[in-house]
């Protein structure tokens, strides 16, 4: 991160092996930067003890819900799947609860029936239960 693009109040993502994986999420900047003798710029966040350098640090990204999670980053995984067991004729059964706000409820489902000679009772058992499911036929109980 550039010293010119931070602000005391920011918040921004704490990486502790540079270019690695964020190790402290959403950090709140606490200082205005400052360079120390070899060069390096470094910054101050509430929630660490020490300076930081700003290249272990970046902008804190929006948390994406479940919805954006399955749209962005499995929806183009499952086409390329589900073409592949139609070329191969595999029967496969896919559900994701990826519940959001203003549907707790909300299921993807996937299944590749169709024109299969032979499809494993369990498949068949699952999607049974997805179809009462969306029916309301059938409600899970953690009992």
């Amino acid at each position: 991160m550039n010293y010119n693009d931070t602000k005391i109040g920011m918040k921004v993502d704490y990486h502790a092996v540079i270019g690695g994986p964020v190790t402290k999420r959403n950090c709140t900047i606490e200082s205005d930067p400052w360079q120390i003798s070899h060069g390096e710029w470094v910054i101050l966040l509430i929630e660490l003890p020490k300076a930081v350098s700003l290249n272990a640090i970046s902008e804190t990204e929006p948390i994406r819900n479940k919805e954006e999670v399955y749209d962005q980053d499995i929806k183009p995984l499952m086409s390329q799947l589900i073409d592949i067991c139609i070329e191969n004729k595999i029967p496969m059964v896919a559900e994701y609860h990826i519940p959001i706000d203003s549907h707790p409820g909300l299921c993807v489902s996937t299944a590749v029936v169709e024109h299969i000679e032979y499809v494993p009772e369990h498949i068949l058992a699952i999607l049974c239960v997805q179809q009462m499911n969306r029916l309301g036929l059938y409600k899970h109980t953690d009992e």
